[in-house]
């Protein structure tokens, strides 16, 4: 089989593990990373398949479910070259390129540049140390096409987030640019009716949390699909309130167990906070 290479170096072969920044904690939870070159002002990274995990369906999707919203997936066909991307799963090992936010910011530029006849505006990726709250992983969305954590949740940014923007985006420009602020006026008015909540004391902290997780949920799920149907469908969803039937489909009621030491919330208690938030804006945003 003929051999594939990326910018010069053997998807093959390790990168350079001498300058392997462990103090990153990019390490991933299934992945290890095992080596990293500079590259356009950033780092590519090459991570590695951890052992346990090859060819052990069992103990992954165990530890996918315990990990879960922040999984990570065993295994991607996403490979990109001009973009730094390049995954080799003909070894037993599984090896897996992946740039940074400097380096992947600065390559889509390039390709941009490269391609005057795709209608594609600059890359912006926000970076966040450590895992982002409900409030400020929705509102990484307003003005930014992804969020890219700089520790333990690097790879499922990647995975989920934005690999599945980038597929989206390279396929349809002009679909993505217009979803994308559809949702960015459906997020902000979500986040100006709890402001305006919280200010009033119309709601108690804990209520607004709770809508943050809400919210936060939705924004999740909307940015982790690439299909142009399922994000419409979302994006209808939310506009008419339907969307909250997600937690039927999802584990997001374990999370608010997690979160807030209440039992599983029913489905109508979810929706009757939301719509009561609703309802209160709309009392306070009526002329007196």
């Amino acid at each position: 089989m003929q051999e594939v290479t990326l910018n010069r170096i053997s998807i093959n072969e390790s990168l350079p593990t001498r300058d392997v920044d462990q103090s990153s904690e990019r390490l991933g939870h299934i992945w290890r990373v095992i080596g990293q070159k500079s590259d356009h002002g950033g780092q590519i990274y090459q991570f590695q398949l951890k052992e346990e995990y090859r060819g052990n369906s069992d103990l992954y999707l165990q530890k996918k479910d315990e990990l879960f919203p922040a999984m990570e997936n065993n295994f991607t066909t996403f490979s990109h070259s001009p973009l730094g991307y390049s995954f080799n799963g003909e070894t037993t090992d599984f090896r897996w390129e992946v740039p940074d936010k400097t380096s992947l910011e600065a390559r889509f530029e390039k390709y941009r540049v490269d391609h005057p006849e795709l209608p594609l505006r600059s890359l912006k990726i926000l970076s966040s140390e450590g895992i982002a709250n409900d409030s400020d992983f929705a509102k990484s969305y307003i003005g930014n096409d992804a969020l890219l954590s700089n520790g333990i949740e690097f790879i499922h940014d990647q995975q989920f987030h934005v690999i599945r923007m980038l597929e989206m985006l390279l396929r349809n420009p002009n679909g993505y640019y217009a979803k994308k602020q559809q949702a960015e006026v459906l997020i902000t008015r979500a986040n100006q009716r709890f402001e305006k909540l919280k200010t009033a004391n119309l709601m108690t902290p804990l209520e607004i949390q709770k809508l943050e997780l809400i919210l936060g949920a939705f924004v999740d799920v909307l940015w982790a699909s690439s299909d142009d149907y399922a994000i419409k469908l979302h994006l209808d969803q939310f506009s008419n309130g339907s969307f909250l039937d997600m937690w039927h489909g999802y584990d997001y009621k374990d999370i608010w167990a997690q979160r807030f030491k209440d039992e599983y919330p029913s489905l109508a208690t979810i929706k009757d906070l939301w719509d009561r938030s609703i309802q209160l804006d709309a009392i306070i945003s009526s002329p007196s």
